[in-house]
């Protein structure tokens, strides 16, 4: 399986993917049958240890000789037409084979789980971010097979940086109280953060003695990232921002902030 992590590798972004099947679903057809597929996803800053990787279930009636994988970036491989084929999997078994980890006489779960440092993120392509597919290829003993062009899927995701500042620590009850902050997301290829403009982000209270997180507004983020928003506070607790990230960014939240009402 091409697992790609650092730019070297990176030829072509936790939230986990999987695609399950019911288990006596192989008893009724003469292909191998994907029950289970999961893989990780990982957010990077602006360095860090990226850990990648998939688990396949697959059951036949024969039992599995093999199951194959391989990842690719949505988007990218949309725009190329490169979508992994079954052949392409099949034919490069040194990269795309996974270790079998369990097996019985109809079924096997293999994988792999590969960790590697990135001591830099310079130069790698912000393009990168988002969804990968990974396609799976299912051989049987008996010679049949099951091609899955994404049986499941994660995400690579850039870094984000979230700050808030109150403009008190001590009020009266009811007084106004602004908070601010900025939003940043990682720059790979510039090795920087970044303001991240027109971004949904939450303003969120916590009372104190509470364990509870409630939300109080939401903004967007102005085109430098930058956030500002203003509420009247009745109670003592802590107040942050939180963004919950997307498809291509990680969640981020800010240190909470006491602020003291009488």
């Amino acid at each position: 399986m091409r697992v790609p992590i650092a730019a070297s590798v990176l030829t072509g972004v936790l939230a986990l993917g999987a695609v399950a099947v019911p288990t006596t679903a192989f008893a009724a057809t003469a292909k191998p049958v994907i029950t289970k597929a999961v893989s990780q996803s990982v957010v990077l800053g602006l360095s860090g240890t990226v850990t990648l990787g998939v688990t396949v279930t697959a059951a036949d009636a024969s039992g599995i000789k093999a199951i194959y994988a391989e990842p690719y970036p949505v988007a990218l491989a949309a725009q190329a037409h490169a979508v992994p084929t079954a052949a392409d999997l099949k034919g490069d078994p040194a990269d795309d084979l996974l270790k079998v980890r369990s097996h019985t006489a109809t079924t096997q779960t293999a994988g792999i789980r590969v960790s590697e440092k990135v001591p830099s993120s310079a130069g790698l392509p912000n393009d990168v971010a988002g969804v990968w597919g990974v396609a799976v290829l299912v051989v049987a003993k008996d010679g049949a097979t099951t091609f899955n062009a994404k049986a499941t899927s994660y995400t690579w995701q850039r870094a984000d940086k979230l700050t808030a500042k109150t403009s008190a620590t001590q009020l009266r009850k009811g007084a106004a109280l602004t908070v601010k902050g900025q939003l940043n997301r990682v720059d790979w290829a510039a090795h920087a953060y970044r303001g991240y403009a027109a971004r949904p982000v939450l303003l969120q209270f916590r009372k104190s003695g509470s364990a509870a997180w409630t939300t109080a507004g939401r903004i967007t983020s102005s085109r430098t990232g930058a956030l500002s928003a203003t509420v009247k506070d009745n109670a003592t607790g802590y107040w942050r921002f939180v963004f919950t990230g997307n498809s291509t960014s990680g969640q981020a939240a800010s240190t909470p902030i006491r602020v003291s009402v009488k």
